[in-house]
């Protein structure tokens, strides 16, 4: 998320659509570098938001595209747990920090997200 320069303006909406539109082309990038080093017989790990069922199916659909599979881990914690984590992140700005989320941002993925379903096969880590 780091190189994708999320600007700061006070107008929410309008960032939401950018950076909807930013995480897409970050998504791209990732996902044609992954191709190639699928190509080479590498193993790769996607660290992408995947905040919809959509998002994973299209992850799933382009694996089968490039001959691979997705093993999906679902990584979780209580809410109040995530809230203070990223707000710790932004306070420390230590090795994992790459931008500061603002709490309409945390509010915003947390009002969009879906846990993935049974059927979908995730392995759950719950961090809590």
């Amino acid at each position: 998320m780091k190189p994708l320069s999320i600007p700061n303006y006070p107008d929410v909406i309008f960032l939401q659509k950018v950076l909807v539109e930013k995480v897409k082309i970050c998504g791209e990038r990732i996902l044609k570098e992954s191709a190639q080093l699928l190509a080479q017989n590498r193993d790769v790990v996607l660290d992408i938001a995947t905040f919809q069922r959509v998002h994973r199916n299209f992850i799933r659909n382009w694996a089968a595209n490039v001959n691979s599979t997705v093993t999906l881990f679902y990584v979780t914690a209580n809410q109040n747990t995530r809230r203070a984590r990223v707000l710790k992140r932004n306070t420390e700005m230590g090795e994992t920090y790459s931008f500061n989320v603002p709490e309409w941002m945390f509010d915003w993925t947390e009002s969009i997200f879906e846990p993935p379903s049974l059927d979908e096969g995730a392995i759950v880590i719950n961090t809590d």
